[in-house]
Protein backbone atom coordinates (compact mmCIF):
# COMPACT_ATOMS: atom_id res chain seq x y z
CA UNK A 1 0.00 0.00 0.00
CA UNK A 2 1.45 3.29 -0.78
CA UNK A 3 -0.59 6.56 1.00
CA UNK A 4 0.05 10.50 0.98
CA UNK A 5 -0.95 12.53 3.78
CA UNK A 6 -4.51 15.16 2.18
CA UNK A 7 -2.30 18.02 3.49
CA UNK A 8 0.77 17.33 1.95
CA UNK A 9 -0.75 16.74 -1.50
CA UNK A 10 -3.43 19.49 -0.71
CA UNK A 11 -0.37 21.90 -0.43
CA UNK A 12 1.73 20.82 -4.09
CA UNK A 13 -1.33 21.22 -5.84
CA UNK A 14 -2.66 24.65 -4.67
CA UNK A 15 1.34 25.45 -5.60
CA UNK A 16 0.87 23.99 -8.81
CA UNK A 17 -2.10 25.72 -9.89
CA UNK A 18 -0.89 29.08 -7.93
CA UNK A 19 2.80 28.85 -10.33
CA UNK A 20 0.56 27.96 -13.75
CA UNK A 21 2.18 24.49 -13.93
CA UNK A 22 0.47 21.69 -15.85
CA UNK A 23 1.13 18.44 -16.94
CA UNK A 24 0.45 15.29 -15.55
CA UNK A 25 1.84 13.88 -12.69
CA UNK A 26 2.00 10.58 -10.06
CA UNK A 27 1.21 11.92 -6.72
CA UNK A 28 2.36 9.19 -4.02
CA UNK A 29 4.72 8.49 -0.98
CA UNK A 30 8.15 8.53 -1.21
CA UNK A 31 8.74 5.78 0.98
CA UNK A 32 8.62 2.14 -0.25
CA UNK A 33 5.15 0.84 0.26
CA UNK A 34 4.42 -1.04 3.91
CA UNK A 35 1.10 -3.66 4.61
CA UNK A 36 -2.08 -2.71 6.13
CA UNK A 37 -0.63 -4.94 8.91
CA UNK A 38 2.09 -3.05 9.15
CA UNK A 39 0.90 0.56 9.05
CA UNK A 40 -1.74 -0.98 11.84
CA UNK A 41 0.91 -1.68 13.98
CA UNK A 42 2.64 1.18 13.88
CA UNK A 43 -0.31 3.12 14.83
CA UNK A 44 -1.29 1.22 17.23
CA UNK A 45 2.47 1.25 18.61
CA UNK A 46 2.41 4.77 18.13
CA UNK A 47 -0.53 5.38 20.44
CA UNK A 48 0.58 2.85 22.91
CA UNK A 49 -2.49 0.67 22.18
CA UNK A 50 -2.23 -2.70 22.62
CA UNK A 51 -4.50 -3.42 19.77
CA UNK A 52 -5.20 -7.31 18.63
CA UNK A 53 -5.63 -7.18 14.80
CA UNK A 54 -8.32 -9.61 13.77
CA UNK A 55 -8.09 -10.26 9.99
CA UNK A 56 -11.80 -11.00 8.73
CA UNK A 57 -12.59 -12.90 5.49
CA UNK A 58 -13.85 -10.11 2.60
CA UNK A 59 -16.61 -12.91 1.41
CA UNK A 60 -19.08 -14.24 3.20
CA UNK A 61 -19.30 -17.88 3.76
CA UNK A 62 -22.16 -19.48 1.46
CA UNK A 63 -25.75 -19.35 2.37
CA UNK A 64 -25.48 -16.19 4.28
Amino acid sequence: MRFIDVRDLAEWTIRLAEQRITGMFKAGSPALPITMREMLAAIAQGVRADAELVWVPTALPEGE
